[in-house]
């Protein structure tokens, strides 16, 4: 990677984050190795909220390119194929591709947004280094995700699942573990980085585990973000280590703490007090009057599974977020389908306060410093408004629904769920954000 600039000391210590090799356990760098995120070629085959689709899908293109060895010329239909210059290659030299069925796993393909992903043989046309991060769809690893080498910004986002290579932008991933051809786990962070870390605040109980949750901290933090902000169109930044042995640690829980919220992020409410209201028959035009949910008449109050009423009593809320449920204003026969989305929008231009979810379901007094957490540029609940509907390939003709996530997983009102979790982890990650020391 290019050299980085000379950072002032002041604030601290600048370590590069990256080694120049893909695996380098003596280099003087932050973490031993990193990787591109997955780059498929084929983002519409490969990838889908259906786990049916892609199994059915991935399969017969498999057998419809076997069947293209040997011929003069193979077939390009769009429909039935998607060509790449890997797969092109192994064409030319009569090679074929094996289906393997465990190879479909969850992935993050975009930022709150989890799609299943075949990450088998020769359909993936750039893996990077993913396949040692995670062996098998089963590995338990963290990564964390970072948006270097881009005019947008730095960014990040951590998870436990395979990441795309445009995820946060330009993806770099920066492993907990990563595995040997044998199975083996290694630490992701660096030897010369604990002994470092160690030596500089005289403490020699810090673990590699602390470092990493650092990092993710710092990586959020404000004032990083503005000295680093220069350098990162053109390399990876270095991490910057602060002076103040607190504030190292301060540092590192508050990481820690981004992390469960970033990597649970569908089971997060503890910040929003949620009150379900059912609109009576008739009142629907509330909605086009003023979109005041104080002007209601009381209906009876709704409840889910995840935001059941005893949950709810004992919440401790800094924030109340309305959810209007007009059930009643449509026959009994649509009810099958009250969870369904497809495309959730603002009630209008510049009013961010109120998610029109679906004609059942209306998000009102969305606090607007949920909107203060943003990746690549957007907010996290706009990345969720924009991924969760449904799209149609071109070329292909795949339907990419997110409905059938929900339906898969027996979870109807899974969207309608994650959208209240991610505006409640957003305001969380906010909070936590603010909360971290000056340097």
């Amino acid at each position: 990677m290019s050299k980085s600039k000379t950072y002032d000391k002041a604030y601290g210590d600048y370590i590069p984050m990256a080694p120049e090799k893909k695996i380098d356990g003596h280099s003087k760098n932050v973490f031993v190795t990193y990787s591109l995120g997955a780059s498929s070629g084929r983002d519409a085959w490969v990838y889908n909220y259906s786990q049916q689709s892609i199994f059915g899908r991935i399969k017969s293109m498999i057998d419809f390119y076997n069947a293209q060895i040997g011929r003069e010329e193979p077939s390009r239909a769009p429909d039935k194929i998607s060509w790449s210059p890997t797969l092109q290659r192994d064409w030319a030299r009569n090679t074929e591709i094996h289906f393997e069925k465990d190879r479909i796993s969850l992935a993050l393909y975009r930022p709150y947004q989890k799609q299943y992903m075949y990450h088998g043989e020769r359909l993936i046309e750039k893996p990077g280094q993913l396949g040692r991060f995670f062996p098998t769809s089963s590995t338990d690893n963290l990564v964390i995700a970072v948006n270097a080498l881009s005019a947008k910004g730095p960014s990040c986002l951590i998870t436990n699942l395979i990441v795309d290579s445009h995820c946060v932008g330009n993806s770099l991933c920066f492993p907990h573990h990563y595995y040997d051809v044998n199975g083996t786990p290694h630490d992701g962070i660096s030897d010369f980085i604990l002994d470092f870390v160690r030596k500089k605040y005289g403490k020699d109980y810090i673990t590699k585990e602390d470092i990493f949750f650092y990092v993710y901290g710092m990586l959020h933090y404000p004032k990083y973000r503005q000295l680093i902000a220069d350098d990162i169109e053109k390399s990876i930044p270095p991490m910057l280590f602060v002076h103040d042995f607190n504030k190292f640690r301060y540092f590192s829980h508050g990481g820690h703490q981004l992390a469960e919220l970033h990597i649970h992020y569908e089971e997060q409410t503890d910040y929003l007090k949620i009150v379900f209201r059912r609109v009576p028959k008739g009142a629907m035009d509330v909605m086009e009057r003023d979109g005041a949910a104080h002007d209601l008449p009381v209906g009876d109050n709704v409840s889910f599974d995840m935001l059941a009423d005893e949950r709810l009593a004992h919440r401790t809320a800094h924030y109340v977020v309305t959810v209007l449920d007009y059930r009643d204003n449509f026959p009994e026969s649509d009810l099958p389908n009250m969870y369904r989305v497809e495309k959730i929008k603002f009630l209008k231009k510049g009013r961010r306060d109120t998610i029109i979810f679906n004609k059942y379901f209306t998000i009102m007094n969305v606090p607007e410093i949920a909107y203060s957490y943003v990746i690549n540029g957007k907010s996290a609940i706009e990345w969720m408004m924009e991924q969760y509907q449904i799209k149609t390939d071109k070329e292909s003709g795949i339907i990419d629904d997110p409905n059938a996530f929900a339906i898969e997983r027996t979870r109807p009102d899974y969207i309608l769920n994650l959208m209240l979790s991610v505006i409640a982890a957003s305001v969380m990650t906010t909070e936590i954000i603010g909360g971290f020391p000056e340097i």
